[in-house]
């Protein structure tokens, strides 16, 4: 999430991002593990920050929070140059049905 290389951390701003889940059709099934539909994001990525810092300008990746999106922009910011990638999953159980 920078823009400037610094303590051996990668630059490019937020456009030279490679953090990311690898998602495939097997995870849209219906069967064993699937993921919920929407929930797939990139923590702290408003989209409003190409080609600079994440933490350049405010932050609106919590909706009307723009002081608890700004630190956690700045928390990412300084902790590393990658940010998290969050998904949520469902894990589907096959009920089995006793026969009579």
């Amino acid at each position: 999430p920078r823009k400037i290389r610094k303590g051996g951390l990668a630059s490019g701003g937020m456009d030279d991002r490679f953090d990311f889940q690898f998602i495939s059709s097997s995870l849209d099934d219906g069967k064993g593990l699937d993921i919920i539909e929407g929930s797939y994001h990139a923590m702290g990525n408003d989209g409003t920050h190409y080609d600079i810092a994440i933490n350049d300008g405010d932050n609106s990746c919590f909706d009307g929070d723009t002081d608890r999106s700004n630190l956690l922009a700045q928390a990412l910011h300084d902790a590393s140059d990658h940010i998290p990638v969050v998904v949520d999953f469902e894990v589907i159980v096959e009920e089995e049905v006793a026969e009579e």
